[in-house]
């Protein structure tokens, strides 16, 4: 495999290289726009830490500890999204972003390609300390429910092992 460079600038994190464009397409990391593949920082990392992928602002290359530390600064659950994203992508299953269904990410079926597939989860991240209302349980999963997707509690740990909890509707 070719060496991948992403680009970070301002809150775009990017790359233009063959390998990243071809990575895209195979293994579904990033978005595909304009010439350009652009990453969420959970996908950033997981290139960083698990496929070699140099990070550079500008000039400087950014370790793994800096990118979580940069990361961090605008949303302090990164490790645990992270966390629950690399699990699952060792795991074989792709993960993509889930912004229009409140966050967290949307998770397909192993060998699914998202191009042309439903996901089954709405995957969820939270951090073992934490703690959820009921209310914000109750609408994380109506609206699984109502995009045909099952919930999926992932809870992660200080050391980063996650555990998975599968919600979904029982009638009676």
């Amino acid at each position: 495999m070719k060496e991948i460079i992403i680009a970070l600038v301002g809150d775009l994190v990017y790359s233009n290289s063959e390998e990243a464009i071809s990575l895209q397409a195979r293994k579904f990391l990033g978005e595909f726009k304009n010439g350009r593949v652009f990453y969420n920082p959970s996908e950033v990392l997981y290139m960083n830490e698990c496929l070699g992928a140099r990070v550079m602002k500008g000039s400087k290359e950014l370790t793994f500890d800096l990118l979580l530390k940069t990361f961090s600064r605008s949303d302090k659950e990164v490790f645990i999204k992270y966390s629950a994203f690399k699990n699952l992508r060792e795991r074989g299953y792709v993960v993509k972003a889930a912004l229009k269904f409140g966050g967290g990410f949307r998770v397909y079926e192993r060998g699914k390609n998202p191009k042309n597939a439903h996901s089954s989860w709405i995957l969820h991240p939270i951090s073992e300390r934490s703690s959820i209302k009921m209310h914000e349980f109750a609408s994380k999963n109506r609206v699984a429910h109502s995009t045909n997707k099952k919930l999926l509690i992932a809870v992660v740990d200080g050391e980063g092992d996650v555990t998975y909890y599968e919600i979904g509707w029982m009638r009676m």
